[in-house]
């Protein structure tokens, strides 16, 4: 697998501007959407003024081709009349291999409950997910104001996708944990072929240099496989 974060395009997005006076149900006016063929990696709750607030958020790519997407829920939650701390109920998670494309809050219609609605999809067959890792924003005190949220950046690494986020609490504090993967490439390979050893003790490589061995004594000879490959250097 290789992993080129120079071959990485990356685009800023930001959401409309809505108003916000710390209620998280208005958290629903805003739609994080990454354009198809792109993966988001980073997302954050920025302040225009006291009341007015927009998200900002980064959508990357390696190739404009995906593989299967599926839209997921989470579970309806009691909303808490607006109290953010409700929504660390709430855990947004793409099956392995796929990242995470587009999510938003939904209030769920005629109650006093809320879900989020988000859209994973996976990468196309000759690309992979590499190393994944977990991540942390600074652990900050509890807030009921959901404009508390501009102190949380979420924000992967050139070249990695997001998988998953949620916010959690514990005591008087509270934070964002979410998931980063890298994304790669993975190098196409020839047919599969069979090697063995014939007894000739005169080994060529496919360079034409010629190699000499003792191989009388298998148990003791000095094998050499000389392998051509692009992928081996």
């Amino acid at each position: 697998l290789s992993v080129d974060s120079d071959a990485v395009s990356c685009t800023a997005m930001e959401t409309a501007v809505h108003k916000n006076t710390g209620d998280a149900r208005q958290l629903a006016l805003h739609d994080l959407k990454c354009a198809s063929g792109k993966f988001m990696s980073a997302f954050r709750l920025v302040r225009l003024s006291k009341k007015e607030y927009k998200f900002s958020y980064k959508c990357c790519t390696l190739t404009v081709n995906f593989g299967t997407c599926i839209e997921k829920t989470t579970a309806s939650a009691a909303d808490g009349s607006g109290n953010l701390m409700k929504v660390a109920a709430h855990d947004l998670v793409c099956d392995e291999g796929m990242g995470m494309t587009e999510w938003r809050l939904h209030r769920v219609t005629k109650t006093s409950s809320n879900q989020f609605k988000y859209k994973c999809c996976r990468l196309p067959v000759d690309s992979a997910f590499g190393t994944c890792h977990d991540k942390q924003t600074t652990h900050k005190r509890t807030s009921s104001d959901s404009r508390s949220w501009a102190r949380h950046p979420v924000a992967c690494k050139s070249g990695e996708a997001l998988t998953g986020w949620r916010m959690v609490t514990a005591g008087r504090k509270f934070w964002f944990s979410y998931t980063c993967c890298a994304i790669g490439k993975v190098p196409r390979v020839g047919i599969r072929r069979t090697c063995s050893w014939l007894g000739d003790p005169h080994i060529f490589t496919f360079d034409g240099i010629h190699l000499e061995d003792d191989v009388s004594d298998t148990k003791q000879g000095d094998f050499k496989w000389i392998v051509k490959s692009p992928f081996v250097q």
